[in-house]
């Protein structure tokens, strides 16, 4: 089951806030996540939902 555009830019900007909360970079919440870059920044932009296994 896959997220609504809208839940998926909730998602989206709570993945932003919490990373900015901890002053961390994209690439370093990345690395600690075990997910490349581009998914990140992908996520944050509320384009794609992590699966169940990477939330």
């Amino acid at each position: 089951m896959s997220l609504t555009l809208y839940d998926a830019k909730i998602l989206g900007a709570a993945v932003k806030d919490a990373r900015s909360k901890r002053h961390l970079t994209q690439a370093e919440c990345a690395e600690l996540l075990e997910v490349s870059l581009s998914f990140q920044k992908d996520i944050e932009r509320g384009r794609f939902s992590p699966s169940l296994e990477n939330f």
